[in-house]
C-alpha cells in the first residue's frame, strides 16, 4: 500500500511526512495573513512564533526536548530534547525551571479557528530554534482539527467555549448578552435538527427503511449551508428585512444644505450639512394595532366613571373629543409626544460636545394604565443631533401629518388583521421637562429670561409668591396666543426658533414680555392648545431639583440649626430600614448639598422625602414640620393611581395652604418657577387625568435604550441614523417575534419557584381562595418567593398596603403562589391610628390573626411600603392618602387654630 501523501494548506507541496509538511509550512508561509498556530497542551492561540516559545516554557518544556509531560515522575524536573526545524533530532537537552503536575496528563487541548492555519511572527526563525513540530504545534484549515483520543462531544464542548469566550471578549459584551447567545442558539439548533430529522425520514422505503446513500445526500445537501443561510451578511439582513418585515426605514430631513466643489472635475454639488431622521409614524402604528394584545386595550378601553380619574381618557380634553368625533372609545386613538435632549456618552465631556441628541417619541395612550409602563409601548419619532435641531418643526413634520390624517373626517384605514378597519386619532398633550416642553411648545427654555416664566398663565416673575392659587383671568388661552405670536414672530426674522437669550431689563421686547419665542408646529394640527396641552411634568417640578429638594433643604438647615447634626442625619439615612425599597436608597448629604441640591434623583428622593419626619422627629419647630407634612400630602396626592373630583379640590387647597405657609415660615420674599407651577397640578388631573400617567418618567428610562446603543455602535460618523435605524428594527422585531397577546406584558416573573402542586395539598390556602369561582380543589398553583406583576415586586416578608374606605388595611405577606394572578397569603396587622406628625400608621401584629389571600389589582396595586420600630411603635409609613389619614389631618390643623386662637 502507497503512504499517504501529507498536503501543505497553502501550496502544492506534499510529502509523506506530516513532520515535513509542518516544518514547510513555518519555513515558507509563516507571513501568509491565514497563518495560525495553537498550543496543543492548553489550547491556547498565538499570533506570533516567538511568543509561542515563550509561552511553551511555562509548560515546563524547554525548546529542545521531546518527551511530553507527565511521560516522567510528576514532580521531577523534565529534561527534554527536540526536533530542529531543518536538522535531524538533537541529543541536546535543556533543563526547565517547571516541574510538571498531574493535572497535565491526558488534557491536552486545541483551540479550534476560522483561518486555515498558523500565524506566526513576520520574521524567519533561525535554524536553531527547537520546537516539537508533532506533539506542540497544531496546524488546521478551516474545520475541525484531528485530535487523538478526542471524542467529538469534546471537541464540540471546546468549540463552544471558545465561541462564547470570542463573542464576550471581542464584542466587548456581557454576560447577559452570552446568556441570550447561548439560549437562542440552542433554540436554532433544535430547529436545525428537526429539519434534518424530517428530511432523512422522508428518505425511507416501502419498507421503512432508509438506505446510508440516501441520509448521505441529506447531509450532503445541508452541509454547505448554515442556520443562518441568506442572513451571513449585513446586505442580506437588509434583503430579508425589507422583504419580510414590515417597510418602515428611516427618512432623511435636510434643514440646510452645503454647496461642495469635486475636486479635479470641478463638479458642484449640494450636500445636506444639518440634517436628521424621522421614522414613519403611520407605519409604525399599523404594526402596533395588529399586537393582539394592544389591539384589546383599544376595543376594551378602561370603564369611564363621572367623577374618577384613572386613565388619560377619563379627562376632559379626551372626553370633549369623543363628543366632537360622535365616535366610540374602540375607534378614536389618542398620542402622547415627548422629547428630551439625551447625551449618549456617561462622561460629563460628552455633555458639551456635539454628540447630544434630541429624541423625540410617542406613546398610544388607549393602551392600558398597567401595560403602558413597558418601554416597548415606547415608538421612536425622530432623532436629530441637537446642535442641527434649530427647528423642530421638520422633524414633528411626518407625525404631525399622520395626526392630520386621522383627525381628518375620513379617518385611517388600516389592515388589521386582514381586515380593513378605520381609524381616528388625536394628540391629548406633550410631555417633558420644563426646558424641553417649552422649546416644543414655543416658549422660553429658561423662565428667568421672560417677564412670564408660566406658559400656563402671565403672572409674572414679579409676584409668582403673591399668587398661591390658579387666577382663572390670567389663565392663557389659544386666541390670546395668536395675539402674542403676532407680535413675535415678526421680530424674529426668518431663524424663528433660535431663542435668543435676553434679560428681564429688555422688557420691550415682545418675546421677553409675553414668555413666547416661536411658532409652535403643534399648532397646524387646528385642535391642539398649546396654553393647556404641555402639562407640567411631576417628576421635575416636585422631585429633581423642585420643590421636594428645595423644601428638604430648607427643613434640614432648620433641624441642623437647632438640635441636629448632619452627621446625625447621614446616619439614619444609613441605618432606616427601607425594605422592599432598599434599591432607591437615599445617598448621604454633604454640607454643599444643602445650599444648592441635595443631588439625589428622583426615586431617591421621593423616598428621602419619607424619611425626613422620623429625622426632625422632636428637633424642628412645629410650623416647619406642619408645612412638611402638608407637602406629603400633596405629593401622596400627585402619585395616586386614581383621583376622584373631591381629591382635586382638596389638592388645590393644600397646595394654597403649603405656599401660603411656606412663605411665612421660611420669611420667603421670591419663589422659584416651579413652585408656582403647583397651582397648575389639579386643572392638568381634571384634564388629563392622574398626573402619573403623563409624567417623564418612563420617557427618561427609555435614554437608556439610546446610551446603551451608542456603546454598542461606538460611531459618530452619522449617529442618528446608527440609532435610529437600529431603534426601529429592535421595536419591529420585538414586534415580530412576540407571541401573541405577549408584546406588552409576557406574564407574571417569579424568583425561588418551586414546582406546580395542587390546592388540594396546600389546605390553608384551600380555603382562603375555594369560595372564588376560578379555584377547585384540583387547581395548580407555583410556589414563589417573590413574584413581578405589572412593574411591582412581592416577596414574602413584605408589608403591602391595601386602601379600603376607611382604616387601610397593612397586611406582611407571608406566602406566595402564582395562579392566573399572583395570590398573596398575608397575616393582616390591626391598624390602631394615624400619626399625622409622622405620616405614618401605629400598627400592631397579631400571632392569633387569620391568614388572608389576597390577589393584587391591575388599576389599584398594593404597593410594597415602608414598616419600621420607632421609639417602641410599629409603623407603616404612607405613601397615599387614605380618608382617615385626611381626617387626621384636618383634626391636627384644627388643633393648631385653637392653640394659635389661645
Amino acid at each position: 500500500m502507497e503512504p499517504e501523501l501529507s498536503k501543505c494548506c497553502f501550496c502544492p507541496f506534499s510529502s509523506v511526512s506530516k513532520i515535513d509538511v509542518r516544518k514547510h509550512q513555518i519555513r515558507i508561509h509563516q507571513d501568509h495573513p491565514e497563518f495560525r498556530i495553537a498550543c496543543t497542551i492548553c489550547g491556547q492561540k498565538f499570533l506570533k512564533y516567538g511568543e509561542f516559545k515563550l509561552h511553551m516554557k511555562t509548560h515546563g518544556i524547554a525548546a529542545g526536548s521531546t518527551k511530553r509531560p507527565g511521560e516522567e515522575e510528576l514532580t521531577r524536573p523534565i529534561k527534554e530534547t527536540r526536533l530542529s526545524l531543518c536538522e535531524e533530532p538533537s541529543s541536546s537537552q535543556v533543563p526547565s525551571s517547571t516541574e510538571v503536575t498531574g493535572e497535565n496528563i491526558g488534557e491536552e487541548t486545541t483551540l479550534l479557528g476560522l483561518g486555515p492555519n498558523v500565524l506566526c511572527d513576520s520574521k524567519t526563525e533561525s535554524t536553531t530554534d527547537l520546537i516539537d513540530i508533532e506533539e506542540d504545534v497544531q496546524f488546521y484549515l478551516g474545520g475541525v482539527p484531528k485530535v487523538k483520543d478526542k471524542s467529538l462531544e469534546v471537541q464540540l464542548q471546546e468549540r463552544a467555549a471558545a465561541f462564547l469566550s470570542h463573542v464576550k471578549e471581542t464584542c466587548v459584551t456581557t454576560q447577559k448578552t452570552i446568556d441570550e447567545v447561548v439560549k437562542n442558539s440552542n433554540e436554532l439548533i433544535m430547529m436545525y435538527n428537526s429539519l434534518l430529522e424530517a428530511q432523512v425520514l422522508s428518505k425511507q422505503d416501502e419498507d421503512g427503511f432508509i438506505k446510508a446513500k440516501a441520509a448521505q445526500e441529506v447531509f450532503e445537501f445541508y452541509r454547505n449551508q448554515t442556520i443562518f443561510e441568506g442572513l451571513r451578511t449585513k446586505y442580506h439582513q437588509d434583503k430579508y428585512r425589507a422583504m419580510k418585515m414590515t417597510p418602515a426605514e428611516p427618512q432623511l430631513v435636510v434643514t440646510k444644505y452645503q454647496t461642495t466643489v469635486t475636486p479635479r472635475r470641478g463638479l458642484i454639488h449640494e450636500v445636506p450639512a444639518e440634517f436628521g431622521y424621522t421614522a414613519p409614524f403611520l407605519v409604525q402604528l399599523e404594526a402596533l394595532l395588529n399586537l393582539d394584545d394592544v389591539l384589546y386595550c383599544v376595543r376594551n378601553p378602561v370603564k369611564h366613571t363621572p367623577g374618577q380619574y384613572t386613565t388619560p381618557l377619563d379627562g376632559s380634553v379626551y372626553q370633549n373629543h369623543l363628543l366632537a368625533y360622535n365616535e366610540t372609545q374602540e375607534n378614536l386613538l389618542c398620542f402622547a409626544g415627548y422629547m428630551d435632549d439625551v447625551s449618549p456618552g456617561e462622561t460629563l465631556s460628552v455633555k458639551s460636545s456635539d454628540l447630544q441628541i434630541r429624541s423625540f417619541s410617542w406613546v398610544l395612550l388607549n393602551i392600558h394604565p398597567w401595560l403602558r409602563s413597558s418601554l416597548r409601548c415606547i415608538n421612536i419619532m425622530a432623532l436629530v443631533l441637537k446642535k442641527y435641531a434649530k427647528s423642530n418643526g421638520p422633524f414633528l413634520q411626518d407625525f404631525i401629518n399622520g395626526l392630520k390624517k386621522l383627525s381628518s373626517k375620513e379617518g385611517v384605514t388600516f389592515k388589521i388583521k386582514g381586515k380593513f378597519i378605520t381609524f381616528h386619532g388625536v394628540l391629548l398633550f406633550w410631555v417633558g421637562d420644563t426646558p424641553a416642553s417649552a422649546n416644543v411648545a414655543g416658549f422660553k427654555e429658561s423662565p428667568s429670561f421672560a417677564l412670564f416664566p408660566c406658559r400656563q398663565c402671565l403672572v409674572s416673575h414679579d409676584i409668582l409668591h403673591e399668587h398661591p392659587f390658579e387666577v382663572p383671568d390670567l389663565l392663557r388661552n389659544a386666541k390670546l396666543h395668536e395675539q402674542h405670536l403676532a407680535l413675535v414672530v415678526p421680530t424674529l426674522g426668518n431663524d424663528e426658533q433660535v431663542e435668543q437669550e435676553i434679560h428681564l431689563e429688555g422688557r420691550s421686547n415682545p418675546s421677553v414680555s409675553t414668555g413666547v419665542n416661536s411658532r409652535c408646529a403643534l399648532l397646524d394640527l387646528g385642535y391642539y392648545d398649546v396654553t393647556r396641552s404641555f402639562p407640567q411634568d411631576i417628576m421635575h417640578v416636585m422631585a429633581e431639583g423642585g420643590v421636594l429638594d428645595v423644601t428638604t433643604r430648607m427643613i434640614l438647615l432648620h433641624a441642623i440649626d437647632k438640635k441636629l447634626t448632619l452627621k446625625e442625619v447621614n446616619s439614619m439615612i444609613e441605618n432606616f430600614e427601607y425594605g422592599d425599597s432598599k434599591k432607591d436608597k437615599p445617598g448621604p448629604i454633604k454640607p454643599k448639598h444643602l445650599e444648592n441640591s441635595l443631588r439625589q434623583n428622583a426615586s431617591q428622593l421621593l423616598l428621602l422625602v419619607h424619611t425626613i419626619p422620623f429625622i426632625v422627629q422632636g428637633k424642628c419647630e412645629r410650623p416647619q414640620l406642619k408645612n412638611f407634612i402638608r407637602l406629603l400630602t400633596i405629593l401622596n396626592l400627585c402619585m395616586a393611581r386614581s383621583v376622584s373630583d373631591h381629591e382635586i379640590g382638596m389638592l388645590r387647597n393644600q397646595i394654597q395652604m403649603f405656599l401660603t405657609e411656606f412663605k411665612s415660615t421660611y420669611g420667603v420674599t421670591h419663589m422659584t418657577p416651579k413652585f408656582h407651577f403647583l397651582v397648575h397640578l389639579p386643572t392638568q388631573v381634571a384634564l388629563f387625568g392622574p398626573l402619573t400617567q403623563h409624567w417623564a418618567m418612563r420617557f427618561e428610562g427609555y435614554h437608556a435604550i439610546l446610551k446603551r446603543l451608542y456603546k454598542i455602535l461606538h460611531t459618530s460618523k452619522n449617529l442618528s441614523y446608527s440609532l435610529i435605524d437600529r431603534l426601529i428594527l429592535r421595536s419591529l422585531q420585538e414586534m415580530e417575534s412576540s407571541p401573541p397577546g405577549t408584546f406588552l406584558y409576557s406574564g407574571h416573573k417569579g424568583t425561588g419557584v418551586k414546582p406546580k402542586t395542587k390546592l388540594k395539598n396546600l389546605p390553608h390556602l384551600l380555603s382562603c381562595v375555594i369560595s372564588r369561582p376560578e379555584f377547585t380543589e384540583d387547581s395548580e398553583v407555583v410556589p414563589a418567593r417573590s413574584v413581578n406583576f405589572h412593574g411591582v415586586t412581592y416577596s414574602v416578608g413584605s408589608t403591602i398596603f391595601e386602601k379600603t374606605s376607611d382604616l387601610p388595611s397593612i397586611l406582611k405577606v407571608q406566602e406566595i403562589y402564582i395562579h392566573e394572578t399572583p395570590i398573596l397569603l398575608c397575616h393582616q396587622y390591626e391598624t390602631v391610628s394615624f400619626d399625622v406628625e409622622l405620616n405614618a400608621y401605629v400598627i400592631k401584629g397579631s400571632s392569633d390573626a387569620a391568614l388572608k389571600a389576597v390577589t393584587p389589582k391591575k388599576l389599584q396595586p398594593m404597593f410594597p411600603i415602608l414598616k419600621i420600630q420607632f421609639q417602641g411603635r410599629l409603623l407603616a409609613v404612607l405613601r397615599e392618602n387614605t380618608p382617615s389619614s385626611f381626617s387626621a389631618l384636618l383634626e391636627w390643623e384644627e388643633e393648631d387654630s385653637l392653640s394659635d386662637a389661645d
